[in-house]
């Protein structure tokens, strides 16, 4: 079950507690639970504030008031507010510690704050109350990747592909796990199944590209990159990494022309652009003197 699909099916259980509401505040009410469980289409501090104001009614207590926690949390997590969001999760557990997705969220919350042992020690909660949801083992798997251990990453994803052997994006994810670990080849065979899982996702694209880049296919990670550009044109990130391999190709004119258009699409820099046309266009003014063709560089 996919995380929207189980916001959903959260979203109706903690609905069903209208059976509780009087007539006179049930429309109130109801419109407070639509904004509160909705995950899209309303503005984290609106549902912050529909949730709050279930919370604070009164009405719902148990395991109801632990979803109307929940969705706060995860309304404060979407505002990047994760200190608030840990702490609604915290008493989401007390009041129901049998909820899988509660350990599952605040782990993800904890994550994004850096405090990987933590995300794992509740990942491993969720998967003892739920051993049978892929995506717990796909989550814990990130974690256990961005502390750098890629064997037990590689476990979870492996657990997670055969719990749910249809969901692309753990493909990806071992794939990366594998280029992590420089087995490009069984890299490159996960990308292969996520793309033919899921032909529209970029990421899929760029990652086996870059395995492929590693590996020294340069042509074909071309034409990955290339596919990836195609799906997400405005990605400054995908221009970038083109450009690598175009530089090493020596194509420069056509690195410089993909670093400029990351500047473009990312005028604050975040990938340290600018100093990289410098070099590039010097190379090519180098090469160009080297061999007596015209030096004037390109514009960017």
């Amino acid at each position: 079950m996919t995380r929207s699909a189980r916001r959903v099916l959260l979203g109706s259980m903690f609905a069903a507690g209208m059976a509780m509401i009087a007539n006179s505040t049930a429309a109130q009410i109801t419109q407070q639970l639509e904004s509160c469980s909705r995950d899209d289409g309303v503005a984290p501090s609106l549902r912050v504030e529909a949730c709050s104001a279930i919370i604070r009614s009164g009405r719902f207590t148990g395991p109801n008031l632990a979803l109307a926690l929940l969705h706060r949390g995860n309304a404060h997590y979407a505002n990047l507010d994760y200190d608030r969001a840990i702490a609604d999760f915290d008493e989401a557990i007390r009041l129901n510690p049998k909820a899988a997705n509660a350990f599952n969220d605040r782990a993800i919350a904890r994550r994004a704050k850096g405090d990987l042992d933590s995300a794992i020690a509740d990942y491993s909660e969720a998967i003892r109350l739920d051993p049978k949801f892929a995506f717990l083992y796909a989550n814990r798997g990130i974690a256990y990747r961005a502390k750098g251990e890629l064997e037990r990453a590689i476990a979870d994803y492996s657990e997670a592909i055969k719990l749910d052997p249809k969901s692309p994006r753990v493909f990806a994810y071992r794939g990366a796990a594998f280029s992590d670990r420089k087995d490009y080849e069984r890299a490159i065979v996960d990308y292969d199944q996520s793309a033919r899982l899921d032909p529209s996702d970029a990421a899929t694209f760029a990652g086996r590209g870059l395995a492929r880049h590693l590996k020294g296919d340069l042509d074909l990670a071309l034409v990955d990159f290339n596919e990836a550009i195609r799906l997400d044109p405005k990605h400054a990130e995908l221009f970038s990494r083109r450009a690598a391999i175009y530089m090493t190709k020596r194509d420069y004119d056509s690195a410089v022309a993909d670093l400029s258009e990351t500047i473009r699409l990312d005028p604050n820099d975040k990938f340290g652009v600018p100093a990289n046309v410098i070099k590039v266009k010097m190379r090519v003014d180098d090469m160009r003197h080297i061999f007596g063709l015209n030096t004037e560089s390109r514009e960017f």
